[in-house]
């Protein structure tokens, strides 16, 4: 039996698809947990007509999609949770496919597969999957080039005893919480991976897509860096994921000005030594970079434009 956790927030034009990808599994042992996390668009009613005795609707005030999870977590009945966002889709064997993972990797707490990209706007590129086509086993480097972030939350099921003694995910974070509690959980526990594409992401440009500059530096993951740091002083190879990743995410806050005390906080728990040549450059003279980078974008517009 497993447990589906769908957080929902103003995704109602979307929730419909959704909730019947969800519905139409040939693995038909769970329930569907919806937390409604105060919509305003009505997307919480397609849930509540539904007749299936398997789905169940939490409300509660808007606290996040984080808080949101948790809530659904805290509700689940079952030993394995699944998630499943109220815009993504699952092909109709998705949780067999994924059940199959759990008996044959019995080791394991955290169970993924391949997924596809979809938008019906702009072009988004295949993801790349570490691993072998067909590939399905446990993960030995997760901490190795799109290790962790092969991982995605709507093609992913996690024992719920290893959500319980990790934390759940963090409510502060608003913008890579996900990540934050993948990271957790692979310090902790084995995870398993099958490279079958069982699910779809589907890309919102106008909601994904927002300009970094414009997030709170607080409600991001790499601001919470002290929270890992027996795991970093321990673990090298983590280290250089984690820390690529802050440095990543920091840079367009250099970029645009915007250092504060947070971002020099984190900055300065990070060896630029440990990483590439062109992150050194990029933090030491962060002008001479951006204006490096209009230049070469300006040169492809232009190629661009002179070979169409």
């Amino acid at each position: 039996m497993i447990s589906i956790v769908t957080p929902l927030y103003n995704k109602g034009d979307r929730f419909a698809e959704t909730l019947q990808s969800a519905l139409q599994q040939t693995f038909e042992e769970f329930e569907l947990l919806v937390v409604n996390d105060g919509s305003t668009d009505g997307g919480e009613q397609i849930a509540k007509r539904c007749n299936d005795p398997r789905v169940r609707v939490i409300d509660q005030p808007n606290a996040g999609v984080a808080a949101a999870r948790n809530t659904g977590i805290a509700a689940a009945r079952f030993p394995l949770i699944a998630f499943l966002d109220a815009d993504d889709l699952w092909d109709p064997d998705y949780l067999a496919c994924q059940m199959s993972l759990v008996q044959e990797f019995p080791e394991a707490s955290v169970f993924g597969c391949a997924y596809r990209r979809i938008s019906r706007s702009i072009h988004v590129p295949k993801p790349v999957f570490p691993v072998p086509e067909g590939f399905r086993g446990l993960l030995t480097e997760p901490w190795g080039p799109k290790g962790c972030t092969m991982l995605w939350t709507s093609a992913l099921v996690v024992k719920k005893d290893a959500l319980e003694t990790v934390g759940l995910f963090d409510r502060r974070i608003a913008y890579g919480e996900d990540l934050d509690l993948w990271f957790r959980l692979l310090l902790q526990y084995k995870a398993a991976f099958q490279n079958k594409v069982l699910a779809s992401y589907i890309h919102d440009a106008a909601q994904k897509t927002a300009d970094v500059t414009a997030r709170i530096f607080t409600r991001y993951y790499p601001c919470y860096i002290d929270k890992f740091a027996d795991a970093r002083r321990d673990n090298a190879a983590f280290r250089r994921y984690y820390d690529r990743g802050c440095l990543e995410r920091l840079f367009p806050y250099y970029a645009s000005h915007r250092q504060d005390n947070d971002t020099d906080r984190v900055l300065a728990q990070i060896d630029l030594d440990e990483h590439p040549a062109s992150f050194r450059f990029r933090f030491r003279f962060p002008r001479i970079y951006c204006y490096y980078c209009r230049c070469i974008a300006l040169g492809r517009a232009v190629l661009k434009r002179l070979t169409h």
